[in-house]
């Protein structure tokens, strides 16, 4: 993570459900984080619901630095679904169709400082 100077994840959302969701993706060092709420924040994704879209997320200097010693981590994923509301932000009944899908394709960019002249020192 020293040299990475940045990571972009661009995600593909097709979301034919009349509801959204709330993903966060938890990472900790220890499972126990998890249930005392101390897990860190590695990313939020925000699926709007009954929409098809591309969005992208920028993982800044914090969220890199999460994944030093990453064979030491643990992920958890925690999905919190949002339904519809109207105009005035009241709750709004939502369809669960049993042909509605939800698919979300993550691809990401890293950009990172290599030095080819230190190569040889290591």
């Amino acid at each position: 993570p020293e040299l990475i100077d940045g990571i972009v994840l661009f995600t593909d959302v097709d979301n034919q459900f009349d509801f959204g969701a709330l993903i966060n993706i938890l990472i900790a060092s220890d499972t126990l984080f998890f249930a005392d709420g101390t897990a860190d924040t590695l990313l939020r994704l925000n699926i709007q619901p009954a929409q098809a879209y591309l969005d992208s997320i920028v993982l800044g200097d914090d969220e890199i630095a999460l994944l030093t010693d990453t064979l030491n981590k643990w992920i958890k994923p925690y999905v919190k679904m949002l339904g519809r509301t109207d105009n005035m932000g009241n709750p709004a009944p939502s369809r669960f169709l049993t042909s509605d899908s939800l698919r979300i394709g993550l691809y990401g960019s890293v950009k990172a400082l290599v030095d080819l002249n230190q190569m040889g020192e290591k």
